[in-house]
Formats: structure tokens, sequence, C-alpha cells
């Protein structure tokens, strides 16, 4: 097990992270329908879902979602990797032997 502080801090930093994330869900959500609403439009005044996409692409409602997804995957990544620390951490202890 990661031992002492290591433990109480990367709890603390997962646990951080998880509630963040899951604020961010509703809003991540709410963007993306806004640019898929966009990528509709798109595809119903250009004929096609690529010319769609194209027209939805060039809107603030996708620079707002495109922003929200990376803050979300950034977040992803931070839980991924504190889950990679303590992994590593836990083999150490267990193998100090």
């Amino acid at each position: 097990m990661v031992s002492g502080n290591d433990t109480q801090g990367l709890y603390n930093a997962g646990q951080e992270l998880i509630t963040y994330q899951a604020m961010l869900i509703s809003e991540y959500a709410n963007r993306e329908q806004v640019y898929r609403l966009e990528v509709v439009k798109g595809k119903e005044e250009q004929g096609s879902q690529a010319a769609g996409e194209a027209v939805a692409k060039s809107t603030k409602a996708y620079s707002e979602y495109s922003k929200m997804k990376m803050l979300f995957d950034i977040v992803d990544q931070q839980i991924k990797f504190i889950k990679k620390i303590v992994s590593v951490k836990n083999d150490e202890y267990r193998n100090q032997d």
C-alpha cells in the first residue's frame, strides 16, 4: 500500500478530480447537445453530413463543446495517472521484502 501522507494526498487529489469531473458531466453533455443540433442544422442546409459537420465546427457551439471536452479529458487523464501512481506505489510496498 502507499504509505502515510502519500495515501492521503493521492486519495484527496483523486476525490477532488472525481468530484470536479462529476460537476463537468452535465455541462459537457449540454454543450455537446448544442453542437450536435448545429450539425443537424448544417446537414439540412448543406445536404450532407460532412458539410453539416464542417459548418457546425465553425460555430461558437463547437468551440465551447471542444473546450469542455478537452477539460473533461484532462481530468480523466489525471484520474488515470493517480490510479497508476497508486498501483506502482502499492507494488513497491509489496516488494520491499
